[in-house]
């Protein structure tokens, strides 16, 4: 299953966010993107002169994560059953 695309949204200022989550060292807005998608952030907030990517906690797809996690843990039950996992 495939993650959902996360929005780039490039930004001179850090952004005014309630609950942010702020990472140093992001280097270009393709790295901001695969941060958001990896933590399953719908929007991401880049800053390339500082190499820094905020977004908002709220903001988190937990649906997804709770589909793609569901996913492999049919996947892994039907390894056990079979008996292939070993």
């Amino acid at each position: 299953m495939k993650t959902p695309k996360t929005k780039v949204i490039e930004v001179k200022e850090a952004p005014k966010l309630n609950n942010p989550v702020i990472l140093q060292g992001i280097r270009d807005k393709a790295a901001a993107e695969t941060w958001g998608m990896k933590n399953g952030h719908s929007v991401v907030y880049f800053i390339a002169k500082k190499q820094r990517v905020y977004a908002e906690r709220l903001h988190t797809r937990v649906d997804e994560q709770a589909k793609v996690i569901e996913k492999k843990a049919v996947q892994l039950l039907m390894f056990a059953e079979d008996g292939t996992a070993s």
